[in-house]
């Protein structure tokens, strides 16, 4: 199990030393979220002509669930459905390898995207662009849908880098 942490990014392996949780630098959760917002646009562009009426309904499913663990105040579970979110449109692309990738770096993207649901402005606002989210791929609109999908990526990105002391490079928690 702790190999499996260490390869997916989440553990650090220091010889002599042990197994520690792995701490993110600015730089790092800046590129990360760069792939991830290019990775996720993908899976929506690609996701849009797979679109079926059970898939838009699975999606504003998920979107209900975000909103019930909002009004429960249950970050956790808004976590979870989040993650279902972007996970759901992966799979919806069809793309075997975005999935793989994006499954890769479902760990490294959880864990940072933890630190973003503390702040409740975060989450307000992403709360609010996933329905226009789904509503632009309802529509076919591939290019609305690919830009609110990098805007809502965006948000956390800058949100998660500037919780870095730019001195340390250290988390600020």
């Amino acid at each position: 199990a702790i190999t499996r942490l260490v390869k997916d990014g989440l553990v650090e392996n220091r010889p002599y030393r042990g197994n520690f949780v792995r701490r993110f630098t600015a730089e790092e959760v800046h590129d990360l979220y760069e792939v991830r917002k290019q990775l996720e646009s993908l899976a929506v562009r690609l996701a849009i002509p797979h679109l079926t009426e059970d898939a838009i309904a699975e999606l504003q499913g998920i979107l209900r669930e975000i909103e019930a663990a909002l009004e429960a105040r249950d970050l956790e579970a808004y976590g979870l459905a989040d993650q279902q979110f972007h996970e759901t449109i992966a799979q919806l692309s069809g793309n075997t390898t975005l999935i793989t990738i994006l499954h890769q770096l479902g760990g490294q993207i959880q864990l940072v995207r933890t630190m973003a649901n503390q702040n409740p402005d975060v989450v307000e606002i992403t709360a609010m662009e996933r329905p226009e989210i789904v509503d632009a791929m309802a529509a076919g609109d591939v290019e609305r849908a690919t830009h609110l999908m990098e805007e809502h990526i965006e948000l956390v990105q800058r949100y998660t880098t500037s919780r870095f002391d730019p001195a340390s490079s250290q988390t600020s928690d």
